[in-house]
């Protein structure tokens, strides 16, 4: 359960459950980076994998029921082939638009995964693109596409047609820093995730500024590296915090409302694994003696949505899973856990226990010790800041330490010493050369 700080008391959220495992294929994901969830539930996940198993690159079709669907695409650069996909949308009509990354193009396909048509040339030129990443569709069937590489949102109609364009280079109001992730409001406002600025930055619908939300940090309302950001019903903002594997829920207004860090059980396709393969849980089971908590947590969250029926879907990118929240339309008194005595904690799990209660290695992710380090917790009222240049960069997101449990004002809150991600290199490098540096 979490709950809310600062005055602001309407608002109650709730853990609900846990989608997925991971897997190049099939039931599960390998790296997702975006998700487009339609208005009959179907959910569109894109799969970056790994540069060396690129047989996991494609888009897995699923429910929050966790029923597999399908999947679609491959590898490659022929049509309806993608490289490095970054984010997914749908138009009105449910056709699904692409945005790859490497290739520099917008791919649509039918909802039922077949190849339409492409568009997207690469350059700094008006219509051109350079690294595009977040992709969202207004009303009027216009699509936006975040030019992460040259620092800007252009707006294109369904077809590639440019029609205008917003932002350069920079940190001032209005400016970008390689930005990432975009939403749209009801009233067509929109959000984007600056991403080296460690901002959400509010604009009209024609690209005027109109406010910045966060500062550099991993303090309450803090942001390191946002790279996803969704906008509910009420107004209310939802940011990945990715460096800070949290995501964290501010008011219409920019105030702080409550932040999510994860609390995940065994989704049914891991349940499904697990049954078929002992030697798993006997690995699970030696991990969760170690630290019962350590899989609940959120690891390097890259997108956030919100559904038809108004749930908070979070991809937890490391994990290889979607983690799900429901906000509660009456608010809910928050019971403190229960005391747990040291000898408790460091006591066997039951032989029954082990099967549902033990942490992602193998099927659910990879997973690392425990840190230990926990946040600073402060309050901020700045809406820029400084950057380091030489920080963590975006990348192929690969697989960093992750987050473990501590006590933070009643809630279950993770922190984590993640290191440092180096972001894609240019062209003209290899492109194995992205490393993490711990």
């Amino acid at each position: 359960m979490a709950t809310h700080f600062f005055g602001l008391t309407s608002r109650t959220y709730k853990y609900s459950h846990a989608v997925g495992r991971a897997e190049f294929a099939g039931t599960g994901f390998r790296n997702p980076t975006d998700m487009a969830i339609a208005a009959d539930g179907t959910v569109y996940i894109c799969n970056r994998s790994y540069e060396n198993r690129p047989d996991g690159v494609h888009i897995t079709v699923l429910t929050l029921d966790e029923e597999y669907v399908t999947e679609f695409g491959t590898y490659g650069e022929a049509d309806g082939e993608f490289m490095w996909p970054t984010s997914i949308v749908l138009d009105s009509k449910g056709n699904i638009y692409l945005a790859d990354e490497w290739l520099n193009r917008i791919t649509k396909f039918t909802s039922d995964g077949e190849f339409v048509s492409k568009w997207g040339t690469a350059g700094s030129g008006d219509g051109e693109l350079k690294g595009p990443a977040g992709l969202a569709i207004d009303s009027d069937d216009n699509i936006f596409v975040v030019d992460a590489g040259n620092n800007r949102v252009q707006k294109f109609s369904l077809d590639g047609k440019y029609i205008s364009q917003f932002g350069k280079e920079g940190s001032a109001d209005g400016e970008f820093n390689n930005p990432w992730g975009i939403a749209l409001d009801s009233e067509g406002h929109i959000y984007i995730a600056d991403w080296r600025n460690d901002r959400i930055q509010k604009f009209t619908a024609d690209g005027t500024w109109e406010a910045s939300i966060g500062s550099s940090g991993s303090g309450v309302g803090q942001l390191n590296r946002p790279n996803g950001v969704a906008v509910d019903a009420d107004g209310d903002i939802y940011v990945a915090d990715w460096m800070n594997n949290r995501v964290q829920v501010f008011a219409p207004d920019g105030r702080y409302i409550t932040e999510f860090h994860g609390k995940a059980e065994l989704s049914k396709w891991g349940r499904d694994k697990l049954a078929s393969n002992p030697d798993m849980i006997r690995q699970r089971s030696l991990a969760f003696a170690n630290d019962p908590g350590y899989e609940q947590g959120l690891a390097h969250p890259c997108a956030v949505k919100i559904d038809s029926q108004g749930r908070i879907v979070i991809i937890d990118h490391t994990r290889n899973r979607l983690q799900i929240y429901i906000k509660e339309a009456e608010p809910a008194l928050v019971y403190p856990a229960p005391a747990t005595t040291k000898a408790k904690r460091k006591s066997r799990p039951s032989a029954e226990g082990r099967l549902f209660l033990l942490s992602f290695i193998e099927i659910g992710c990879d997973c690392y010790g425990p840190s230990g380090i926990p946040p600073s917790i402060h309050a901020t009222t700045s809406s820029t800041s400084s950057v380091d240049k030489n920080g963590p960069r975006r990348g192929i997101f690969p697989e960093v330490p992750t987050a473990r449990a501590r006590a933070f004002t009643r809630l279950v809150s993770l922190a984590g010493n993640p290191g440092s991600i180096d972001r894609r290199p240019d062209k003209t490098e290899s492109r194995s050369s992205c490393e993490v540096s711990q």
